[in-house]
C-alpha cells in the first residue's frame, strides 16, 4: 500500500496532514544530538571573535525555550545589525503550504522557464526598496541605528523580504515557523487583483512542505562561495511592515534552475481539500487579515500598480540600485532597456506621501508601536531585561520622536 501523505494517499485534510509532521518533527529533534547541543551552546563570540552579549547571541532563537512559540527573538548578525527572528527553540521543520501541488516548486521570478532576464521585474522590487527607505522607522532603526543603554542598536531591514510580500515577481520562497500560517496558505486561495483570500472549498490535493534545519549549516549559502546555482535559507522575520511577522516568515533565496522540491533538506505530505476545514482556517485568520495585515506599503503599492498600467514610471534611484545588481551593465545601458520595456525615468526618488505617513502618525498615537509592533519582541537572556525596557521606551527619547511624532 502507498504510504499515507503520499500524492497517491493523501492524508484526510490539512489537520490530519499535520499532526503527522508535527509528530515526525518533534521525533527528529530528540533524537538530534547535534541540534540539542547546538541549541545548549553558549556561544559567547561573535564571527570576528568579539564578546557577545548574552542577549545578543546568534542562535538565542534556538535557545529561548522560555519565550512564547509565537515570539520574535532578538538576535545578532555577522554584520552586526540585529534582526527579530521567529522562535524556533523547539523548531526542526519550516513550513511551506500551498493549494495544489505544480510540476516544480520554484519563485515567481522564474516561473516562465523560457525568460532568462528579468528587468522590468527587478526595476520594480528596487523601486519598492527606495520607497521602503523613505519611512522614518526605516530611517531611524535600520539606517541610523539607535542607542539601548550605551549599545548601538541597527536593524537589519529585508528588503528583498518585504517586497516578497508585497506584490513583486522575485527569486525568494516563503517559508514559516508557523503551524497555522501554514494551513491558512495550504487551504486559502489568492486573488491577485484584490490582494485578497478566499477558502478553497473544491476537491483536489494540496501540499505541504517542510524544511528541515540542520544546524549549524541550515542558514548558510550552499553551495558556499560564488557557485551557481545556489539556495540560501535567511530570515525576515518581523519588520517595520506587518506582513513577513505576521507570518512567522523565513526567506528561500533561490538561482534560476533550482527545484525546492528536489533540495536534500525537503520533504512533501499531501492532503485532500475539505471545505469544512477551510472554511474555518479562513475565519480563524480573520479573513486573511491576520496574515496580511494592512499597512501604508500595501496602500501605495496598490496606487503605484494601478498607475504603472498606464505612467510606467520609475525612479533614478531604482535604476542605480538596480545597477548594483547587474554589474555588466551601465545606468545608461539600463536606462536604455527600461524605455524600450516601455518605461519613463524620473529623478529623485520614491517616497510616502504626507497623507500616507500621517497614517502611520495615528497609528503610533493609536498604540501600534506598544500594542502591536514591541508586544512580542524578546531580548533573551539575563542582560535582556534593561534592553528590552530601552527599546520599548524609545518613542519617549527626545532624541527619536521624530521618528514616531509628526
Amino acid at each position: 500500500m502507498t504510504q499515507l501523505g503520499s500524492e497517491q494517499n493523501p492524508f484526510d485534510n490539512v489537520d490530519a496532514a499535520f499532526e503527522y509532521i508535527i509528530a515526525l518533527e518533534q521525533y527528529r529533534l530528540a533524537v538530534d544530538i547535534g541540534m540539542q547541543r547546538y541549541k545548549e551552546a553558549s556561544l559567547m563570540v561573535d564571527m570576528r571573535m568579539h564578546p557577545v552579549l548574552s542577549w545578543c547571541q546568534p542562535d538565542t532563537a534556538f535557545q529561548a525555550i522560555d519565550c512564547p512559540a509565537d515570539a520574535f527573538i532578538v538576535t545578532k548578525q555577522a554584520s552586526g545589525m540585529f534582526q527579530f527572528k521567529p522562535n524556533l527553540a523547539n523548531r526542526k521543520f519550516l513550513y511551506r503550504g500551498q493549494t495544489q501541488h505544480y510540476p516544480i516548486c520554484v519563485p515567481g521570478l522564474f516561473r516562465d522557464p523560457n525568460q532568462t532576464y528579468f528587468l522590468s521585474e527587478m526595476i520594480l522590487m528596487h523601486e519598492m526598496w527606495r520607497l521602503i527607505d523613505s519611512h522614518p522607522l526605516v530611517q531611524l532603526l535600520g539606517q541610523h541605528g539607535v542607542n539601548l543603554n550605551g549599545h548601538t542598536f541597527k536593524m537589519f531591514t529585508n528588503y528583498g523580504g518585504i517586497s516578497q510580500h508585497y506584490f513583486c515577481r522575485t527569486r525568494f520562497l516563503d517559508l514559516t515557523s508557523n503551524v497555522d500560517a501554514a494551513k491558512f496558505f495550504a487551504t486559502c486561495d489568492y486573488n491577485k487583483d484584490s490582494d485578497s483570500y478566499t477558502p478553497h472549498t473544491e476537491n483536489g490535493i494540496g501540499v505541504i512542505y517542510f524544511y528541515e534545519l540542520v544546524m549549524p549549516l541550515a542558514f548558510q549559502k550552499m553551495p558556499p562561495g560564488n557557485i551557481e546555482p545556489y539556495y540560501h535559507l535567511s530570515t525576515i522575520g518581523k519588520q517595520i511592515f506587518p506582513r513577513s511577522g505576521a507570518q512567522h516568515g523565513y526567506l528561500f533565496d533561490m538561482s534560476k534552475g533550482i527545484d525546492f522540491e528536489k533540495i536534500g533538506y525537503t520533504s512533501a505530505v499531501y492532503f485532500r481539500h475539505d471545505p469544512t476545514v477551510s472554511k474555518r482556517i479562513f475565519a480563524e485568520s480573520k479573513a486573511g487579515l491576520k496574515y496580511m495585515p494592512p499597512s501604508i506599503l500595501d496602500r501605495y503599492w496598490r496606487e503605484k500598480m494601478a498607475s504603472s498600467k498606464t505612467d510606467r514610471i520609475v525612479s533614478e534611484a531604482a535604476v542605480t540600485t538596480n545597477l548594483l545588481y547587474n554589474p555588466h551593465e551601465t545606468k545608461s545601458s539600463i536606462i536604455r532597456k527600461l524605455r524600450q520595456r516601455g518605461f519613463s525615468i524620473s529623478k529623485g526618488a520614491p517616497s510616502f506621501t504626507s497623507d500616507h505617513l500621517a497614517e502611520y502618525f495615528q497609528d503610533i498615537k493609536n498604540g501600534w508601536w506598544e500594542d502591536e509592533f514591541c508586544k512580542d519582541i524578546y531580548f533573551w537572556g539575563k542582560d535582556g531585561e534593561p534592553m528590552q525596557k530601552a527599546f520599548n521606551s524609545l518613542p519617549t527619547v527626545d532624541a527619536y520622536r521624530h521618528a514616531f511624532y509628526q
